[in-house]
């Protein structure tokens, strides 16, 4: 890298770690000058005014200034973390020509997992098991395939992306995962072990500086990050509001194709599926061949068997007898009675009765009050 390019980035990490700096604030000051010319203006106190930064805020910024810059690039990298600007040839073409680029990604893990066609998979934080079924059994497919997929590392189906990716194993498409704070700072707590396996086999991407702490307000500004890198985005789950439809909002503005898979009419976390189905923002996605054939390929992958959603539970139906796979459909996603089932399959009502045992036992239906749950897993054939 050339010099002149490294005392540029080394300027604009001084400038993303000055309190309250933000991607709408870097800009303002961004606006007609180099990182160096915007240090030079706020260490002498001539900033013109600037959207979003105050009096307080500009005095704040001139105090911290007055230090010279000490070497933070290699800081970063003595911590195994990749500073790449947008000037760096692994910074994502996709990011580099976005009406509203990261001034800088930060990087922990290996980037040439986005060389893939990728597709982002997101959904609501409150995911239900069928939900976590679904987006494990597709991510899983996708990876078999060399689609890279990418979330976000929340819980609920953001994780469970992941978790598929990664079982895809080594002959799988390397997970990306793009966070809105620190890489230094994972988050939440209970996903710092998922955290680091997507870092050791493919990357955790940020926007922010080490010890960026993780405000709820940079989380929709990671989702233009996410819907930039991403080939085709896919709702799994959402409520009413959340982050993935705004997720959903930001690919449409950047004519990304959007999916959205159905799910239960009673369930909340349907509602923001079938509000982007119903408005025409989304198409439907019920098997992995739906999301492969919106991507624009650029490679054809070796697509697997189509696989409906309600099949999500079952990684290999043919490890189970027939009529086990019959009651679990005709049980569905919602609590359902033994004699709806009966009405729902050509069985005798002994041979349902012992499915339904089997299936009890194997821990893929549970009895709440006479009621039969289905739960998102494999089944395993009863010994």
């Amino acid at each position: 890298m050339a010099d002149s390019q490294q005392q540029e980035i080394e300027y604009l990490l001084a400038l993303l770690e000055l309190d309250g700096m933000g991607p709408i604030r870097l800009r303002a000051v961004l606006s007609n000058r180099t990182p160096g010319q915007a240090w030079d203006a706020i260490r002498r106190g001539i900033l013109p005014p600037c959207d979003g930064v105050g009096p307080r805020l500009r005095a704040s910024w001139q105090r911290k200034v007055r230090t010279e810059l000490v070497g933070l690039a290699e800081h970063y990298r003595t911590r195994g973390i990749s500073v790449i600007g947008p000037q760096d040839p692994r910074f994502p073409e996709s990011l580099r020509v976005d009406p509203d680029p990261p001034a800088l990604l930060f990087a922990d893990g290996d980037l040439s997992a986005l060389r893939q066609a990728t597709v982002a998979i997101v959904g609501t934080r409150r995911a239900t098991p069928y939900g976590i079924g679904v987006a494990r059994r597709f991510v899983a497919e996708l990876a078999q395939c060399g689609v890279c997929v990418l979330s976000g590392l929340a819980l609920g189906i953001d994780a469970a992306a992941h978790q598929g990716a990664l079982a895809a194993g080594a002959g799988g498409a390397a997970p990306v995962a793009v966070v809105g704070c620190g890489l230094d700072w994972p988050y939440p707590a209970s996903n710092r072990a998922l955290w680091r396996q997507v870092a050791n086999v493919g990357v955790v991407l940020s926007e922010w500086p080490l010890g960026t702490r993780p405000e709820p307000w940079r989380f929709p500004a990671r989702n233009r990050i996410v819907a930039a890198l991403a080939d085709v985005v896919v709702i799994v789950e959402s409520h009413e509001e959340g982050g993935a439809l705004i997720t959903a909002e930001l690919a449409e503005d950047r004519n990304r194709p959007i999916l959205a898979v159905p799910g239960s009419i009673r369930s909340p976390a349907s509602i923001g599926p079938h509000a982007l189905l119903r408005s025409g923002s989304a198409t439907l996605a019920t098997a992995t061949d739906d999301i492969l054939a919106a991507l624009p390929l650029r490679d054809e992958p070796n697509r697997p068997q189509p696989t409906s959603c309600f099949d999500a539970a079952m990684p290999n139906p043919n490890a189970v007898r027939t009529e086990h796979a019959l009651v679990l459909n005709a049980v569905g996603w919602e609590p359902t009675t033994f004699e709806s089932v009966a009405g729902r399959v050509h069985l005798s009502l002994g041979d349902i009765a012992h499915a339904i045992e089997d299936l009890l036992r194997a821990g893929t239906l549970s009895d709440e009050g006479g009621m039969f749950v289905r739960r998102a897993g494999p089944l395993s054939p009863p010994s």
